[in-house]
């Protein structure tokens, strides 16, 4: 073959492996950059608020539905013309249904939106021409209500909110409420035990984070739910038809419970027994009501087996009676004391 033929194959070689070898760093990179960015929202986000007809209930930090929503947030790729101030967003906490984050320190999310050449010079945007949200220091997600499938953000430097949503074929696409209301939804099963008297009231597994609880109810004409408020989770025994004389054991089984959940037993007269309320797999297991006090007198200790640290201006508490050693303070060194104004056991 001739030389020259070879010399160019050679040198068209050399070019195509750049062009590759460039192409696969800028991806990694941009990869790379893309992983940051949302790791660096998820880690500077303050609270996660879900607000329906003016109550707040907040989320506990759960990283999967944190980058699930800024993920929902990068999707974005149409302004809307409508003006949104303070006052039109706390109208959707009182008659609506939505998600609202704020960030600790204000943040820039690259979306969906490519940016023509001819409008880039007063628009942030990325190497690619995608616009950058700068400095924001919260989002609304609206579920439900006034601008639904809307997503809101309020950036430090402007007065109102600016108004975006995911366009898909002309039209708003509202699928992502359906991702974002599953991963809401608490997620646990009932179950029937034949062991009236279980070895232990609660179990709880905690590199799978599933909580098991074992509740006394009536056999006939009740239902058993969960329901979630804050850290608090209630097992609640609710009745639909007739009850009869003998009660039964259920195994309610709770996934993706934190440690130091508070867990409750609701009955169907409404009376609540504390289960434990502090999910603690290691060490001392009592736990503390941080009611108000002025001094350690203000404290007492309270529960069936003496694993509560409360206010004295608080209600006694009632608890199921079963003893643990991880209940011992004085084997764990720990007392009921008043710091910062709050009853809490801590180290002697």
């Amino acid at each position: 073959m001739d030389k020259k033929v070879l010399a160019v194959m050679f040198a068209a070689g050399i070019i195509v492996t750049g062009i590759w070898l460039l192409f696969f760093f800028n991806t990694a990179v941009h990869e790379h950059s893309e992983v940051s960015v949302a790791h660096t929202a998820v880690a500077k986000m303050e609270k996660i608020s879900l607000w329906q007809f003016g109550k707040e209930k907040v989320i506990e930090m759960d990283t999967k539905l944190a980058n699930n929503l800024i993920s929902t947030l990068e999707k974005v790729n149409l302004q809307g013309t409508c003006t949104i101030f303070e006052e039109d967003v706390e109208k959707l906490k009182q008659e609506g249904r939505i998600i609202e984050i704020t960030f600790r320190e204000p943040i820039n999310v690259t979306i969906s939106q490519w940016i023509e050449p001819e409008d880039r010079n007063h628009i942030p945007i990325n190497a690619s021409g995608y616009r950058i949200l700068t400095n924001v220091e919260k989002i609304v997600f609206v579920l439900k209500g006034d601008y639904e499938g809307n997503i809101l953000t309020k950036s430090a430097d402007v007065k109102g909110y600016g108004c975006w949503a995911i366009s898909k074929d002309g039209e708003i696409d509202k699928s992502w409420i359906d991702e974002i209301e599953k991963a809401l939804k608490l997620n646990y099963k009932v179950e029937e035990f034949s062991v009236f008297e279980p070895e232990k009231v609660i179990e709880y597994d905690k590199n799978t984070k599933t909580l098991t609880a074992y509740v006394r109810v009536n056999c006939c004409g009740v239902n058993i739910t969960v329901e979630k408020e804050n850290n608090t989770y209630r097992i609640i025994e609710k009745q639909y038809g007739e009850l009869c004389r003998c009660m039964c054991v259920r195994k309610v089984t709770i996934y993706n419970v934190p440690v130091g959940a508070m867990i409750e037993f609701v009955n169907k007269d409404g009376v609540t027994t504390v289960l434990t309320p502090k999910v603690n797999v290691a060490g001392f297991c009592g736990w503390s009501t941080y009611g108000k006090c002025n001094s350690d007198e203000d404290c007492v200790t309270d529960g069936c087996s003496g694993q509560v640290c409360r206010s004295r201006f608080e209600e006694p508490l009632v608890t199921t009676c079963e003893w643990f050693d991880c209940y011992n303070a004085s084997k764990y060194n720990v007392v009921c004391k008043c710091v910062n104004g709050k009853c809490q056991w801590v180290r002697k």
